[in-house]
């Protein structure tokens, strides 16, 4: 790539310049989401032209928001443009109680102003937040955990002097200096009819833009340095402790074909046919805080092809939420989908304890496919849909789900066998 020798230097300055990034694992980090919208406009809305959003989800429960962030997108761009908050609200010199005699308070400044790009030559987006301008810096936590307006940062207005020369005594106002194409308002994400991957509430907008040629990627991975992000801490006196976070990616088209394999968590039910299969209503859910037990729900039919299941009584916890699934059909073309990156395998550290408690309440034996999900506050609807038109006909028999089970290894198949639910029938 002709200009990854560009990225890797503007990167490593950026990402040198960020306090507290020093050396940390992301074994245990929390997980920041960045998810590339294709052909959506920066008003929110389904277009056929090759419009795009960046978005970035920040695991809510382990830490404060998003802190600093580099999404690396690979494409051909002809506009990119930076829409995190950035400004700064000054004493308004237009303003008929404007004093030239008065030494006003400096300016406050919000958002990410330090190591702030949008470039169409890299195609790297990024933002920190600007240390050096404490202690006028303004601090906006929970960024991409809850929605949120930087006009919660305006200063009260000022009153002159009463001895001041030319207004005393008059209310001179603050007014805000917008970075251009920075957003005022966040974490309202746009979720249009139809769409594959429906975003959680507090889902913040890094970046909008235009491409030509090939649809865009975000490269990320090991031998891809210039995606990463990291977090502030929960906890943070000096306005400085952050932590690296844990980065995943996935891409959603609007305008890609109906029946698309799907296998999505969300607040909201997804899918062209968004219909509740769960017996009973949904999937019901034991226990909190890691112990956790699920039945196993064999569905309203059989062989489902596209349909949901709301998880009921699983509480906002961090981490992860594990749905099992028996599936019909071509598994392994289905699970070898573009657009389904959630499953995985036996590398996971829940594989082994979920197949060894669950295998024997599943139609068959045993579920044959598991996907892991961050977890999120709110309502968790399981969304399942295939396609078949790249791979043989596959359909869905029975669920379960469970948040990261970590003692569910104490707990044996015979007291789990209670909770299977039987389809009810016709």
């Amino acid at each position: 790539m002709s200009n990854a020798r560009s990225k890797e230097s503007g990167m490593r300055k950026l990402w040198l310049g960020i306090i507290g990034l020093a050396a940390a694992s992301t074994a245990n980090a929390a997980v920041v989401t960045y998810t590339l919208s294709l052909h959506e406009t920066a008003a929110g809305a389904k277009t056929a032209l090759n419009n795009f959003v960046v978005y970035a989800t920040v695991e809510p429960g382990t830490n404060d928001g998003l802190f600093a962030f580099g999404v690396d997108l690979e494409g051909t761009f002809t506009a990119l443009t930076n829409r995190s908050p950035n400004g700064f609200y000054a004493i308004d010199d237009t303003s008929p109680s404007w004093d030239s005699t008065v030494a006003y308070p400096p300016a406050q400044y919000v958002g990410w102003g330090a190591g702030r790009g949008a470039s169409l030559t890299t195609g790297i987006v990024s933002g920190v937040p600007d240390l050096n301008k404490d202690p006028n810096l303004k601090r906006i936590f929970k960024y991409g955990q809850q929605s949120g307006t930087v006009t919660v940062f305006k200063p009260a207005d000022f009153t002159n002097p009463p001895d001041s020369a030319e207004h005393p005594g008059e209310v001179v106002p603050w007014k805000y200096n917008n970075d251009p194409g920075a957003d005022l308002t966040y974490g309202t994400p746009s979720n249009p009819v139809g769409a594959s991957i429906i975003l959680p509430p507090g889902t913040v907008r890094l970046g909008v833009g235009t491409w030509t040629g090939a649809n865009p990627t975000i490269a990320s991975g090991i031998n891809f340095p210039n995606t990463k992000a990291s977090v502030w801490r929960s906890s943070h006196p000096l306005g400085t402790e952050n932590d690296i976070a844990q980065v995943l990616t996935q891409t959603r088209d609007l305008n890609a074909p109906t029946g698309q394999d799907l296998a999505q968590l969300a607040t909201t039910a997804a899918g062209t046919t968004p219909t509740n299969v769960a017996v009973g209503g949904g999937i019901a859910v034991t226990g909190s805080n890691g112990k956790y037990v699920s039945e196993v729900d064999l569905l309203t039919a059989d062989s489902v092809l596209a349909g949901n299941a709301p998880i009921q009584t699983i509480g906002d916890e961090s981490g992860f939420v594990y749905v099992m699934a028996k599936l019909n059909g071509d598994v392994a073309g289905f699970l070898n989908s573009a657009t389904i990156t959630n499953d995985v395998d036996a590398t996971d550290s829940q594989f082994a304890a979920l197949h060894q408690n669950y295998d024997a309440l599943f139609p068959g034996g045993s579920f044959n496919a598991l996907f892991r999900f961050p977890s999120f506050a709110g309502a968790k609807i399981f969304s399942i849909e295939t396609d078949g038109s790249t791979h043989g006909a596959v359909s869905v028999d029975a669920l379960a789900a469970v948040p990261e089970p970590a003692s569910l290894g104490l707990l044996g198949v015979a007291g789990l066998a209670m909770l299977g639910r039987r389809r009810r029938k016709a």
